[in-house]
Protein backbone atom coordinates (compact mmCIF):
# COMPACT_ATOMS: atom_id res chain seq x y z
CA UNK A 1 0.00 0.00 0.00
CA UNK A 2 0.94 3.76 -0.48
CA UNK A 3 3.03 4.99 2.42
CA UNK A 4 0.78 8.59 1.94
CA UNK A 5 -2.26 6.57 1.71
CA UNK A 6 -2.17 5.26 5.18
CA UNK A 7 -3.07 6.79 8.88
CA UNK A 8 -0.06 8.68 9.97
CA UNK A 9 1.41 9.29 13.44
CA UNK A 10 3.64 11.79 14.52
CA UNK A 11 5.51 11.27 18.60
CA UNK A 12 6.47 14.87 18.91
CA UNK A 13 5.78 17.91 17.93
CA UNK A 14 9.49 19.79 17.24
CA UNK A 15 10.77 21.56 14.59
CA UNK A 16 11.74 18.56 12.40
CA UNK A 17 7.91 16.68 13.26
CA UNK A 18 6.50 20.92 11.90
CA UNK A 19 8.72 20.03 8.64
CA UNK A 20 7.36 17.03 7.79
CA UNK A 21 3.54 17.31 8.70
CA UNK A 22 4.02 20.89 6.74
CA UNK A 23 5.62 19.89 3.38
CA UNK A 24 3.12 16.76 3.41
CA UNK A 25 0.40 19.33 3.06
CA UNK A 26 2.10 21.38 1.24
CA UNK A 27 2.92 18.53 -1.45
CA UNK A 28 -1.63 17.95 -1.18
CA UNK A 29 -1.12 14.98 0.82
CA UNK A 30 -4.13 14.72 2.72
CA UNK A 31 -3.79 11.80 4.64
CA UNK A 32 -5.22 12.07 8.18
CA UNK A 33 -2.34 12.82 10.87
CA UNK A 34 -2.20 12.10 13.95
CA UNK A 35 0.10 13.80 16.62
CA UNK A 36 1.32 13.52 19.85
CA UNK A 37 0.21 16.28 22.38
CA UNK A 38 3.58 16.31 24.37
CA UNK A 39 3.91 20.31 23.40
CA UNK A 40 0.16 20.91 23.47
CA UNK A 41 0.32 24.63 22.40
CA UNK A 42 2.29 23.31 19.00
CA UNK A 43 0.21 20.45 18.58
CA UNK A 44 -3.13 22.89 19.12
CA UNK A 45 -1.65 25.39 16.33
CA UNK A 46 -0.59 23.05 13.96
CA UNK A 47 -4.03 21.38 13.95
CA UNK A 48 -6.01 25.01 13.38
CA UNK A 49 -2.91 25.78 10.66
CA UNK A 50 -3.20 22.39 8.89
CA UNK A 51 -6.42 20.30 7.56
CA UNK A 52 -7.14 16.98 9.08
CA UNK A 53 -4.31 17.21 11.57
CA UNK A 54 -5.76 15.18 15.04
CA UNK A 55 -4.22 15.37 18.67
CA UNK A 56 -3.85 12.12 19.80
CA UNK A 57 -4.92 11.75 24.29
CA UNK A 58 -1.20 10.23 24.66
CA UNK A 59 1.67 9.03 22.57
CA UNK A 60 -0.17 5.63 22.53
CA UNK A 61 -2.70 6.42 21.62
CA UNK A 62 -1.21 8.07 18.41
CA UNK A 63 0.23 4.90 17.28
CA UNK A 64 -2.85 3.06 18.19
CA UNK A 65 -4.13 5.42 15.00
CA UNK A 66 -1.91 4.79 12.75
CA UNK A 67 -0.01 2.28 10.74
CA UNK A 68 3.09 4.37 9.63
CA UNK A 69 4.68 6.17 12.79
CA UNK A 70 7.14 8.90 12.90
CA UNK A 71 9.40 9.49 15.92
CA UNK A 72 10.88 12.87 16.05
CA UNK A 73 11.71 13.40 19.41
CA UNK A 74 15.12 14.57 21.05
CA UNK A 75 17.82 12.21 21.59
CA UNK A 76 17.34 12.30 25.22
CA UNK A 77 13.88 11.67 25.45
CA UNK A 78 14.01 8.32 22.42
CA UNK A 79 14.44 5.89 25.06
CA UNK A 80 11.80 6.53 27.76
CA UNK A 81 9.44 7.25 24.93
CA UNK A 82 10.23 4.44 22.88
CA UNK A 83 10.38 1.91 25.56
CA UNK A 84 6.94 2.66 26.82
CA UNK A 85 4.54 2.40 23.53
CA UNK A 86 3.41 -0.94 21.94
CA UNK A 87 3.73 -0.64 18.28
CA UNK A 88 1.86 -4.06 17.35
CA UNK A 89 -0.48 -3.33 13.80
CA UNK A 90 2.30 -0.73 12.99
CA UNK A 91 3.67 -0.75 9.14
CA UNK A 92 6.46 1.36 9.71
CA UNK A 93 8.45 2.96 12.47
CA UNK A 94 10.36 5.94 10.80
CA UNK A 95 12.92 8.26 13.43
CA UNK A 96 14.41 11.17 12.12
CA UNK A 97 15.90 11.13 15.36
CA UNK A 98 19.73 12.06 14.80
CA UNK A 99 22.45 9.66 16.04
CA UNK A 100 20.73 6.39 17.13
CA UNK A 101 20.92 3.08 14.71
CA UNK A 102 18.08 1.42 13.49
CA UNK A 103 19.27 -1.74 15.50
CA UNK A 104 18.90 0.05 18.78
CA UNK A 105 15.76 0.97 17.62
CA UNK A 106 14.96 -1.75 16.92
CA UNK A 107 15.81 -3.17 20.06
CA UNK A 108 13.42 -0.82 21.88
CA UNK A 109 10.30 -1.92 20.24
CA UNK A 110 8.46 -5.38 21.21
CA UNK A 111 7.26 -6.60 18.15
CA UNK A 112 8.48 -7.24 14.70
CA UNK A 113 8.23 -3.84 13.07
CA UNK A 114 10.07 -2.43 10.11
CA UNK A 115 12.23 0.54 11.58
CA UNK A 116 14.20 3.18 9.07
CA UNK A 117 15.85 6.52 9.81
CA UNK A 118 15.94 9.68 7.95
CA UNK A 119 16.94 13.57 8.55
CA UNK A 120 14.61 16.26 6.98
CA UNK A 121 15.69 19.62 6.99
CA UNK A 122 13.32 22.88 7.30
CA UNK A 123 13.93 23.38 3.01
CA UNK A 124 11.77 20.10 2.73
CA UNK A 125 8.95 21.93 4.52
CA UNK A 126 8.47 23.31 0.62
CA UNK A 127 9.31 19.96 -1.01
CA UNK A 128 12.89 20.96 -1.72
CA UNK A 129 16.38 19.29 -0.61
CA UNK A 130 17.75 15.97 0.61
CA UNK A 131 16.70 13.21 2.77
CA UNK A 132 19.24 10.72 4.02
CA UNK A 133 17.00 7.66 3.95
CA UNK A 134 18.21 4.19 6.10
CA UNK A 135 17.21 1.44 4.65
CA UNK A 136 15.30 2.34 1.77
CA UNK A 137 11.92 0.42 2.67
CA UNK A 138 9.37 1.54 -0.25
CA UNK A 139 6.67 2.76 2.87
CA UNK A 140 9.58 4.80 3.97
CA UNK A 141 10.65 6.04 0.41
CA UNK A 142 6.98 6.84 -0.67
CA UNK A 143 6.70 8.95 2.68
CA UNK A 144 9.28 10.99 2.28
CA UNK A 145 9.43 11.65 -1.44
CA UNK A 146 6.91 14.23 -1.51
CA UNK A 147 8.99 16.47 0.86
CA UNK A 148 12.28 16.33 -1.74
CA UNK A 149 14.80 14.18 -3.09
CA UNK A 150 15.39 11.20 -0.75
CA UNK A 151 19.07 9.74 -0.95
CA UNK A 152 18.84 6.12 0.07
CA UNK A 153 21.80 3.85 1.25
CA UNK A 154 22.09 0.61 2.30
CA UNK A 155 25.32 0.92 4.59
CA UNK A 156 23.98 2.97 7.64
CA UNK A 157 27.83 4.07 7.86
CA UNK A 158 26.88 5.79 4.87
CA UNK A 159 23.52 7.55 6.71
CA UNK A 160 25.96 8.31 9.14
CA UNK A 161 28.49 10.73 6.98
CA UNK A 162 25.17 12.52 4.78
CA UNK A 163 23.92 13.02 8.25
CA UNK A 164 27.17 15.19 8.73
CA UNK A 165 26.95 16.50 5.95
CA UNK A 166 23.73 18.04 6.64
CA UNK A 167 25.79 20.38 9.43
CA UNK A 168 27.11 22.44 6.47
CA UNK A 169 23.97 24.66 6.56
CA UNK A 170 24.88 27.03 8.80
CA UNK A 171 28.04 27.55 7.39
CA UNK A 172 26.32 27.84 4.38
CA UNK A 173 24.44 30.69 5.86
CA UNK A 174 27.48 32.03 6.90
CA UNK A 175 28.70 32.52 3.70
CA UNK A 176 25.71 34.05 2.57
CA UNK A 177 25.55 36.24 5.12
CA UNK A 178 29.25 37.58 4.85
CA UNK A 179 29.15 38.04 1.17
CA UNK A 180 25.93 40.29 1.13
CA UNK A 181 27.22 41.92 4.02
CA UNK A 182 30.68 42.67 2.27
CA UNK A 183 28.21 43.82 -0.39
CA UNK A 184 26.50 46.42 1.88
CA UNK A 185 29.67 47.68 3.22
CA UNK A 186 30.38 48.83 0.08
CA UNK A 187 27.39 50.63 -0.23
CA UNK A 188 24.69 48.12 -1.93
CA UNK A 189 21.41 48.68 -0.65
CA UNK A 190 20.49 45.66 1.55
CA UNK A 191 17.89 43.97 -0.46
CA UNK A 192 19.88 44.00 -3.66
CA UNK A 193 22.94 42.63 -2.18
CA UNK A 194 20.82 39.70 -0.69
CA UNK A 195 18.67 38.93 -3.62
CA UNK A 196 22.14 39.03 -6.04
CA UNK A 197 23.94 36.39 -3.54
CA UNK A 198 21.33 34.39 -2.94
CA UNK A 199 20.21 34.20 -6.83
CA UNK A 200 23.72 33.43 -7.55
CA UNK A 201 23.45 30.47 -5.14
CA UNK A 202 20.49 28.69 -6.58
CA UNK A 203 22.28 29.09 -9.82
CA UNK A 204 25.09 27.46 -9.01
CA UNK A 205 23.26 24.72 -7.60
CA UNK A 206 20.93 23.96 -9.78
CA UNK A 207 24.64 23.88 -12.67
CA UNK A 208 26.26 21.82 -9.82
CA UNK A 209 22.97 19.46 -9.79
CA UNK A 210 23.65 18.54 -13.79
CA UNK A 211 26.96 17.32 -12.79
CA UNK A 212 28.14 14.10 -12.62
CA UNK A 213 30.06 12.56 -9.84
CA UNK A 214 33.03 13.30 -11.57
CA UNK A 215 32.56 16.38 -13.15
CA UNK A 216 31.15 18.20 -10.45
CA UNK A 217 34.90 16.62 -8.28
CA UNK A 218 36.61 18.88 -10.76
CA UNK A 219 34.36 21.85 -11.34
CA UNK A 220 36.36 24.25 -8.87
CA UNK A 221 38.98 24.15 -11.29
CA UNK A 222 37.47 23.78 -14.61
CA UNK A 223 34.89 26.77 -14.18
CA UNK A 224 38.35 29.46 -13.60
CA UNK A 225 39.97 31.45 -16.00
CA UNK A 226 43.75 31.84 -15.24
CA UNK A 227 44.61 34.67 -13.90
CA UNK A 228 40.48 35.45 -13.07
CA UNK A 229 38.40 37.18 -9.95
CA UNK A 230 37.48 33.34 -9.55
CA UNK A 231 40.31 31.93 -9.61
CA UNK A 232 41.74 34.46 -7.09
CA UNK A 233 39.19 34.04 -4.60
CA UNK A 234 39.43 30.43 -4.93
CA UNK A 235 43.43 30.79 -4.61
CA UNK A 236 42.85 32.52 -1.64
CA UNK A 237 41.00 30.49 0.78
CA UNK A 238 42.80 27.25 -0.09
CA UNK A 239 46.59 29.22 0.88
CA UNK A 240 44.47 30.23 3.99
CA UNK A 241 43.95 26.17 4.47
CA UNK A 242 40.08 26.94 4.83
CA UNK A 243 38.69 23.80 2.82
CA UNK A 244 41.19 21.66 5.02
CA UNK A 245 39.24 23.15 7.77
CA UNK A 246 35.93 22.17 6.75
CA UNK A 247 37.13 18.58 5.91
CA UNK A 248 38.48 18.89 9.36
CA UNK A 249 34.95 19.88 10.96
CA UNK A 250 33.12 17.35 8.97
CA UNK A 251 35.59 14.59 10.83
CA UNK A 252 34.64 16.03 14.17
CA UNK A 253 30.80 16.27 13.25
CA UNK A 254 30.83 12.49 12.06
CA UNK A 255 32.61 11.51 15.53
CA UNK A 256 29.81 13.15 17.08
CA UNK A 257 26.93 11.60 15.04
CA UNK A 258 28.38 8.28 15.75
CA UNK A 259 29.31 8.73 19.30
Amino acid sequence: MDAVAQQIGVIGTGEIAEVMIAGLRHAGIATPIVVSPRSIDRSARLADELPDLVVGESNQDVVDRSSLVIVAVLPSQLDDVLVQLDFAGCDLVLSVVAGRSAASLASMIDVDVPVARAIPMPPNRDGRGPIPLFPDLPLARNLLEPLGRVVAVEDESHFDVLTGGSATMGAFFGLTATIAGWMRDHGVPAGAAAAYVTELFESLAFEAKALDPDELAVRPETCLTPGGLNEQVLRGLDDAEVFDHVREQLDRILVRVRA
